[in-house]
């Protein structure tokens, strides 16, 4: 749970609970009181608001509203407290957290600029990252932001169709841009404006239509790439040439990298993501189903059936 998420539970849950509790406790103590009269009271003991009994207090009723009142003025005060938390933390952490940030990016110089965070984007930085390649990455969605900011890479939470937005990230100065977003409109919007604003930086876009190739070529994209193919015919003959029947089991090498396969009978309740982790393997390239039909490019949340083979990349050994 965030943050954020945990200062709201608290918010809704602690008033929630003062209410049942003071709905109960004048039902059991006072005769003849419905759950209506109960709760009408509670509210009006603990917002404080001044209206008369409902109904004529006994000693001890009247001593639980006094408790009421003490808890309910403690819980505005909570309340109070939370929300202003809230604002000044995000406040904070945008003017403390990102300006700072800002700075660094308007030294970059010749760096590359990686539009999406998500599961082609991570690899991407996490490349670069080793090869000591600077860049930045733009990423709309809060929680892929946090954990861009976790991994320690420059990165600005905004919409990477926007001017605005790649201009902040330094694109007239950069060296070249990876339209990696999941939306090959994005992609084509990223690779127009990018060529307009700095008609010399490299372009690198994702597509995954059919014939979506040339219209991003046209747009202004110098190579155009489809995580679908994973590199093009020499991946795919690897995966060819491991689904033979009586193949070899042992790894493929393919230049930088080789192709190992996960037998799913040990780890059937394992997702295609926790799975590629535990193999400490790049992506995921497809499964091989019991039945002969293989998933190429399997989502991160699909699980393995008995008898399924996942065939995940890994770095070679040098």
């Amino acid at each position: 749970m965030s943050k954020t998420n945990g200062i709201l539970l608290k918010i809704l849950v602690f008033p929630a609970a003062l209410i049942f509790f003071g709905t109960m406790g004048y039902r059991s103590l006072e005769e003849n009181w419905s759950i209506a009269d109960a709760f009408y009271m509670t509210v009006v003991t603990i917002s404080t608001v001044g209206f008369a009994e409902i109904h004529p207090l006994s000693d001890t009723g009247r001593i639980f509203t006094v408790l009421l009142i003490f808890l309910g003025l403690f819980a505005i005060s909570v309340i109070g407290a939370q929300a202003a938390r809230l604002l000044i933390d995000n406040e904070m952490k945008n003017v403390l957290g990102r300006m700072p940030m800002k700075k660094e990016i308007k030294k970059l110089r010749d760096h590359y600029i990686v539009c999406g965070y998500g599961r082609i984007g991570s690899v991407i930085c996490t490349e670069l990252a080793e090869a000591a390649v600077p860049f930045v990455i733009i990423e709309r969605e809060e929680i892929l932001v946090d954990q861009a900011d976790a991994e320690g890479y420059k990165v600005l939470q905004g919409d990477a169709t926007t001017d605005h937005v790649l201009h902040e990230a330094g694109i007239d100065r950069a060296h070249g841009v990876v339209a990696a977003l999941t939306s090959d409109a994005d992609n084509l919007f990223i690779s127009l404006a990018a060529r307009e604003i700095n008609p010399a930086i490299k372009i690198i876009a994702r597509g995954e239509e059919s014939g979506i190739e040339n219209r991003m070529l046209l747009a202004g994209a110098n190579t155009v790439v489809s995580p679908l193919k994973l590199g093009g015919r020499q991946i795919a003959h690897m995966i060819l040439d491991e689904m033979t029947p009586h193949a070899p089991t042992a790894p493929t090498d393919c230049g930088e990298i080789t192709l190992h396969q996960i037998r799913a009978d040990n780890d059937l309740h394992k997702t295609v993501d926790e799975l590629v982790h535990q193999a400490n393997a790049m992506l995921a390239v497809a499964i091989r189903h019991a039945d002969g039909h293989t998933e190429m490019m399997p989502s991160g949340n699909a699980t393995l059936a008995e008898s399924d083979t996942l065939f995940v990349c890994q770095r070679s050994e040098a």
